[in-house]
């Protein structure tokens, strides 16, 4: 791995073989390369968004459940216009668009 270049006044000098430097100088110029940059980055990107999106899927509530059903919504949209959010047209409206799907899906 070393060899002995010269004896002299008791010195001993060492050099690093040669392999040793190039192989060093080979992964700095690596980590140096755009290419793998952007590599770098975008694996570091991606690492982010996964355990963001994990993150987020852990804080909001599941809206896709089967439990969701008419009434269940006509009392959420009712409880909506109990505290302002909606008024009473937009509620009637509403109710005539859930009423329509409950024939559609009856006739099924």
């Amino acid at each position: 791995m070393c060899d002995i270049l010269n004896w002299s006044h008791g010195a001993l000098i060492l050099a690093v073989d040669a392999g040793v430097a190039q192989a060093a100088d080979s992964v700095a110029w690596t980590l140096s390369s755009p290419v793998v940059r952007v590599v770098l980055m975008l694996t570091a990107l991606f690492v982010l968004v996964f355990f963001a999106a994990l993150v987020l899927k852990a804080l909001r509530p599941a809206t896709g459940t089967a439990d969701t059903n008419d009434d269940g919504l006509v009392q959420n949209f009712e409880e909506m216009a109990r505290e302002g959010d909606i008024n009473e047209s937009e509620l009637r409206s509403i109710r005539s668009v859930l009423g329509a799907s409950r024939t559609t899906q009856a006739s099924d």
